[in-house]
């Protein structure tokens, strides 16, 4: 026999309204059990492995709860992934393999659940029109605090990664979703940046494929490029770096100023109208931007939607180090731009301009 007992949380349940899809299809699931429902504990000393199923506890109205309790499971001498499942109502623990005996996996299991007891009064986020909701959260050890994922089955043959460095570097989230691309009864994987998802179609009624969040953290930790990122921190620039550019003073920072906002606003221009190469403006916004307002870089990098741009431009690797083709590439725009006169008469002023300024100014590496 498992030598615990699972403290009492809360001693009434609460019924949420609505139906809840379940961990592993979308089918609904019954509403809240009172306290005092039967409580399993399975543990499997040898592999480490303890699961827990207590209706009181693990279900649809106490996100709050379960959050603090898998972050509060997971770390040093604790386990190395923790995952709560509201529908199922189990909690299930994974240490190294033989590190513990039974005593102190008991022993882990109820001081997680004491530490997260004050979260129970938390907020309850589990209706499904709710943006923060979602079906299953998995936390995993990690430098300096869990790695965090929560899933969400939005309908049959639908599921929703969510984690909150994806959010604040966008550019993750599209490389964990490339690489979850060859997982088994994957139908299509796709990212959106703007609000750290990573969006998964499945055959309709399959559920989640096995090892999702496993293969999901994996890629993670390996585009990061840190074998034990830390959850929420984004992963550093070059403007954090010591490779950061020295910034300009001056005059030279004025003028270059005028060239970022220059430069962005006919990159603008270039997704409206045609004519104008957007590419190689958005480049140099990036250029000037970073050498003239570093502050302002940092700004926009967290910004959703822009960050992304500018974080892509930084990975190209700074182009503009080469001067060659950097004066191919202007003299391709300056081409475009008088192909462009006979259509749009103002526009190509401002081009001239721009292009002008640029090549006066010399973008420097």
């Amino acid at each position: 026999m498992f030598p615990a007992t699972l403290p009492e949380v809360v001693p009434v349940a609460v019924t949420v309204p609505g139906p809840r899809p379940d961990c592993g299809d979308a089918g609904p699931v019954a509403a809240p059990v009172e306290a005092g429902a039967s409580v399993r504990i399975d543990c499997r000393e040898d592999l480490g492995i303890v699961e827990v199923h207590d209706p009181r506890l693990f279900r649809a109205g106490r996100e709050a709860f379960c959050r603090a309790l898998v972050e509060e499971a997971v770390g040093p001498g604790r386990a190395l992934r923790a995952e709560v499942c509201l529908t199922s109502s189990d909690f299930r623990l994974e240490f190294e393999p033989g590190r513990f005996n039974r005593a102190g996996l008991a022993e882990r299991v109820v001081s997680a659940v004491r530490v997260a007891t004050p979260a129970a009064s938390g907020p309850i986020i589990s209706h499904d029109d709710h943006r923060d909701a979602w079906t299953s959260l998995t936390a995993f050890a990690a430098d300096g605090g869990p790695s965090l994922w929560e899933t969400r089955i939005e309908h049959p043959g639908r599921v929703v990664l969510r984690h909150r460095a994806l959010l604040d570097a966008p550019w993750l989230a599209v490389r964990v979703a490339r690489a979850l691309r060859d997982l088994r009864g994957m139908r299509a994987c796709r990212a959106f940046p703007w609000s750290g998802h990573v969006v998964i179609d499945v055959d309709p009624g399959s559920g989640a494929p096995d090892g999702l969040v496993e293969a999901a953290e994996a890629a993670y930790r390996r585009e990061s490029r840190a074998a034990r990122p830390v959850a929420g921190v984004p992963v550093p620039g070059p403007i954090a770096s010591e490779e950061a550019p020295p910034v300009e003073t001056g005059p030279r920072r004025v003028l270059g100023v005028v060239l970022a906002g220059g430069s962005f606003a006919l990159a603008i221009a270039g997704f409206v109208l045609p004519g104008i190469p957007s590419a190689p403006f958005l480049l140099l916004s990036h250029h000037y931007l970073l050498h003239s307002m570093p502050a302002t870089y940092r700004w926009l990098s967290r910004q959703p939607g822009v960050g992304t741009l500018i974080r892509k431009a930084d990975r190209a690797g700074r182009p503009w180090e080469d001067r060659r083709a950097m004066w191919k590439t202007l003299g391709w725009s300056a081409l475009a731009a008088a192909a462009f006169l006979v259509i749009h008469p103002p526009l190509p002023v401002a081009l001239a301009l721009e292009l002008g300024l640029l090549a006066f100014s010399g973008p420097r590496g």
